[in-house]
């Protein structure tokens, strides 16, 4: 590996005022693995195989882009009825988990205060 990739190069520049000395890094981030795309004559790519396997992306997901952001991004659509859906599943399990526990009635403020009073109740933990 080409040490300067290691090492960045740097500018010293001498303040005429106080007579500091100030470093500037030139800063290089080396993209090793880096992956293109052509854009087709319609505006479309192909997001490479590694990328789509590393995000789940596959065939009939949907992608946005942000052209507020100040680079190139792009985020995977969720879709609502799946989101909602995976939130019930969820409920149903912990409902279920929770089943007569103490805390099955109990809102998750009261057992947050109920587990910081646990903690300060004279059951502080030593420190060594």
């Amino acid at each position: 590996m080409n040490s300067a990739l290691l090492h960045p190069p740097a500018i010293a520049r001498l303040d005429q005022y106080d007579h500091s000395v100030t470093l500037n890094f030139l800063t290089f981030i080396p993209y090793f693995d880096r992956m293109q795309a052509t854009i087709t004559a319609k505006g479309q790519i192909t997001i490479p195989l590694k990328i789509r396997q590393k995000f789940h992306l596959n065939p009939g997901d949907r992608i946005e882009f942000d052209e507020n952001a100040p680079t190139l991004t792009a985020r995977r659509v969720v879709d609502r009825g799946q989101w909602k859906g995976a939130i019930a599943k969820w409920r149903k399990a912990a409902d279920k988990s929770l089943k007569n526990h103490p805390w099955e009635k109990k809102t998750s403020k009261e057992i947050i205060d109920e587990l910081r009073d646990g903690a300060s109740s004279g059951r502080s933990r030593s420190r060594k």
